[in-house]
Parts: structure tokens; sequence; C-alpha cells
């Protein structure tokens, strides 16, 4: 029999706000819908009638956006620099429109900002500017969204915790925001830039980048991957005392020039939120590198650090992984059936397990009571995912600024998200 989720302590201090609402249904009514164990199940929202449908999502530092049907930006959770794009409470639990931002196609989160493309491929970010992430010189926060200036017709846009990047439709590539582990390819000089700075040609198309706390890679068109910025803890993956590390800020060692990861071919997705990448290679296998010190790059967390890429434990049997996506310290990857596994520290419960049950895990698990996952974004001990044909949203971990709810601080199974 499968009862009510079992929340942590509820926060009164905070008195919930409904234009939208996001609750558990009854343990009766669970145990007709999901015969699972608890560790297993998957609550479901119970008002009003329907549940969020989108079509993309990214997740921050305690907050969430995701792109509804209609092409609009929806925003929930921390809001103390602005980053829901609302002068709304410092806090919210339900989805809020990011103001003056219509038609969107494209949107990504850092720490506390966030970026996304509009129909006229254009760029706008909001939310914190104290290095210039935003792309305006003024340092502050900006609560409505901000064109981007200084850049050609974009098709993707990417953020890091610091740093914002756009790519365009000649595969032109531009970063900005702090360098202060040489991450957008210039001398320590320069701390940071709100104008939008090209990623020197370095002999390769650019097709996607990941962009993580203090480090990005890119993707070319021939399935290679170039890293360069701080690699203190290997997650540049090109290996302890590279031949071209600089000294950089906080008496790190950085690459400023691009280098090809050796160790890497056929790689079709790369993906980096923080201080460890992950990699989805053509043959549906996952290598991931950086810091580990919760299993999130998959190792046995006996290495705390991993300085080249390292394969994550294969797919269940008769199929593959065809998806990778990295959060703050965990990792989650979808394979072929549509089941999806997660790994790192489950403070929180991202994994969809039980935090009591499991602490942390370089093993990939699976969470129980999705089928069908086409999406998936990662945050600071947050998870949600887009499942089925009509692209429902799940999310599941901490919700300590609403993310899921002010009901309580985290949830260790999938919650449906409801309108």
């Amino acid at each position: 029999m499968c009862d009510r989720i079992q929340p942590k302590p509820v926060r009164p201090e905070r008195p919930p706000m409904r234009n939208y609402r996001f609750v558990i249904l009854s343990g009766a009514l669970m145990a007709l819908m999901c015969p699972l164990p608890v560790t297993g199940c998957t609550a479901v929202a119970d008002f009003p009638d329907y549940p969020l449908l989108v079509e993309s999502l990214a997740l921050g530092d305690n907050f969430v956006c995701v792109i509804s049907k209609n092409r609009e930006a929806l925003c929930w959770g921390n809001n103390i620099s602005g980053q829901l794009g609302s002068e709304r409470d410092s806090a919210l639990d339900n989805p809020w429109p990011v103001d003056q931002l219509e038609s969107v196609l494209e949107i990504a989160l850092g720490k506390y900002h966030a970026c996304a493309i509009a129909d006229t491929d254009s760029v706008w970010c909001w939310g914190t500017n104290n290095v210039y992430q935003v792309g305006a010189t003024v340092n502050d926060d900006f609560v409505h969204a901000q064109r981007v200036s200084g850049l050609p017709a974009m098709k993707q846009v990417f953020a890091g915790p610091q740093n914002s990047c756009a790519g365009g439709y000649n595969d032109e590539f531009f970063c900005w925001g702090i360098n202060d582990a040489l991450q957008l390819t210039k001398p320590m000089d320069l701390g940071y830039s709100a104008t939008p700075v090209p990623i020197p040609p370095i002999g390769m198309n650019i097709k996607s980048l990941a962009v993580g706390e203090r480090h990005i890679c890119a993707l070319d068109g021939e399935g290679d991957v170039y890293c360069w910025g701080d690699n203190s803890s290997g997650q540049t993956g090109l290996g302890m005392n590279h031949v071209d590390e600089e000294a950089c800020e906080r008496e790190n060692r950085c690459i400023r020039i691009p280098h090809k990861v050796e160790s890497l071919s056929n790689v079709e997705r790369i993906a980096s939120a923080s201080t460890h990448t992950c990699a989805l290679l053509g043959g549906g296998s996952i290598r991931c590198w950086g810091e580990n010190f919760d299993g999130q790059a998959g190792v046995d967390n006996d290495s705390n650090l991993v300085f080249e890429p390292a394969e994550v434990m294969e797919a269940p049997v008769g199929s593959r992984w065809i998806r990778v996506d990295t959060g703050f310290d965990h990792s989650c990857a979808v394979e072929e059936r549509g089941d999806l596994y997660c790994w790192g520290n489950n403070y929180w419960g991202q994994l969809g397990v039980d935090d009591e049950l499991v602490e942390r895990s370089w093993q990939p698990l699976r969470v129980v009571g999705l089928e069908d996952v086409r999406e998936v974004a990662l945050g600071n001990g947050t998870t949600c995912a887009i499942v089925g044909h009509e692209k429902t949203l799940y999310c599941w971990g901490n919700s300590t600024d609403g993310q899921i709810s002010f009901d309580a601080e985290s949830y260790s199974a999938p919650v449906e998200m409801g309108l």
C-alpha cells in the first residue's frame, strides 16, 4: 500500500500563496493510484484538476523556470535577487510570468540569474548582476528582463552560476560575466565583462556548451570536447598539472586556452552546473569528471576528485543512456526506455529516494514512479522532469523556497506539479 509522502517538517512562518498550488493527495487516494512502497511513489496534485504542462524547463539555486505551452516564461522559488523576473515576494511557490518577456524559445538559469531567447532571436537576462552575468554595466539586481546588447541573432542560451553564454546561427558563441578562472579565455586583468566575449576560434565548430561554476566545456561538430577555466577539482577533464595551467584567483591553477579532452570522442551531449562535468557518448555510455565528494561523477566515493573522464555505470541490460544532466552535486540520466536514474548527493531526496535510506550514491538509482521521461533539469538539491507526450512536470527534492511547495522543506518522491 502506498501512503502519503512523508515530507520534512513544515515551515509555518511562510503562509502559502495560492494563485497556483502544489499539494499532495491524501493517503487513501494515493493508495488507489500508486500501489508501490512509499519510497517509490509518485505524488500528484489535487488542485485544480489539471497538471502543469510545459515545453522546457531549467533549475537554478532554489528556483525553477519553465516555458509553457504558449511560450510564456514562468518562474517560482527563491526571488531574493529578482531571478524570477518579477517584483513579487522574495519567494513564491506558484509559477509567475517573467515581466516584459513574451514568446520565449529557450531558457537557462544560473545561481541567482536567468537568461532566455525570445522569438526575435534576442537574448534577455535578469536577476543578480554582481559580476555582470545579466549583461548590464550596472552592478545591481534586475527584476525585469534586460536585453543583452552586442549579440547577433541567437538560437541557444546557457548559464552557469556566474556566467551566461549564447550560441548563434553561424556557430558563433559568446560568454559574459565573471572571469576569475579565465573562463572568458581572457587574461586575469579582465575580472568580468558585461559585454559578450566571443569564444576564440580554436579550429572547431562549436555546437553546444556546458557552463560550470568556474569552467566551461564546448562540444564541436566532430563529437570532440574542449574545456578551459578552473581545473582545481579536475572539472576540465584535462588531468592534473596541465602544461598550460596559469595562476588564477583563490590560489588555483586555471586553463585559459581551450584544450581538447583527448580521452573523449563521439560525444553527443555535455552538461555541467557546478564543479563536475558529464558527457554522453554516441554508443550510449556516460563519462563524468571533476568533484566527486558525493559520488556526483559516478565514481566510487573513495575518489573525491576525478581528473579525467571516468565511465558511469552502464544502463540496465538491453538499454543505453540517451541523456545526461547535472546539478550542483548530483547527476541524472535517462535510458532509452524512458526511465530516469540519478546519483550523487541525496540530502534533500533529490535522487528520488528517502534521504534517511540513502545519503549519497555513486551508482545510478532509478527514480521509481516515472515513465517516458522527456527532459530533466537539476538544481541545488532539486530535480525536475518533463514526462510523457503531454509533457507533464514533476519535481522532487529541496523545496525550502517553495520550488515544490511551502508545505514542506523536501520531498523524496516526484510530485506532479499542477496549476
